[in-house]
């Protein structure tokens, strides 16, 4: 909330058709209360999402037919980070923007995890392939956005817990 206020005109989800990788209630209200419209997903069957789709393989969603996108917390999480971000490139429109989270490390490298069942449990990740994959080093996720993104890093400050966090925009090029 603390990037979008400083954002100002420029709030991604402003009057925009958003494609949201598992938004829930209150981010919905408080992130993308502005939005025009927006579709919710997850790849798992949650009571809060619109459909199941799973964010490395969007082949129910056209090209180029979202102005903005929203995972929160998410790459962490998938099996194949990149197949997301090409998924997210090709469904976003040219000049659209995604608004990322992850969690990351400064100064240190993109680390696999050990124990891939840790936060979400082995039936999600026997069932979905929801994981804890890997935890980001913040220069390697950086580089991984800037790679097919124009890359704009916001730091964000949580008011209640008083920590700041990297808040990741990233834009499709035009042309």
């Amino acid at each position: 909330m603390d990037v979008l206020g400083r954002l100002g005109g420029e709030n991604p989800f402003l009057g925009q058709r958003v494609l949201a990788c598992f938004a829930n209630s209150v981010e919905k209200l408080a992130i993308l209360g502005q939005a025009r419209e927006i579709v919710n997903f997850d790849v798992r069957p949650l009571d809060e999402v619109d459909f199941q789709m799973d964010i490395q393989n969007m082949d129910a969603m056209p090209d180029n037919s979202f102005d903005s996108f929203i995972a929160l917390h998410v790459l962490n999480h998938v099996k194949d980070d990149q197949a997301a971000l090409r998924e997210i490139l090709r469904v976003l429109r040219p000049g659209g923007k995604a608004l990322l989270t992850v969690p990351y490390r400064a100064g240190e490298r993109t680390v696999e995890m050990a124990n891939m069942t840790e936060h979400y449990g082995a039936e999600n990740l026997e069932k979905y392939g929801v994981g804890s994959y890997r935890r980001y080093g913040l220069g390697d996720v950086m580089e991984r956005f800037a790679n097919q993104f124009d890359l704009t890093v916001l730091e964000g400050r949580d008011t209640v817990s008083a920590t700041h966090m990297k808040v990741f925009v990233l834009t499709k090029m035009i042309g």
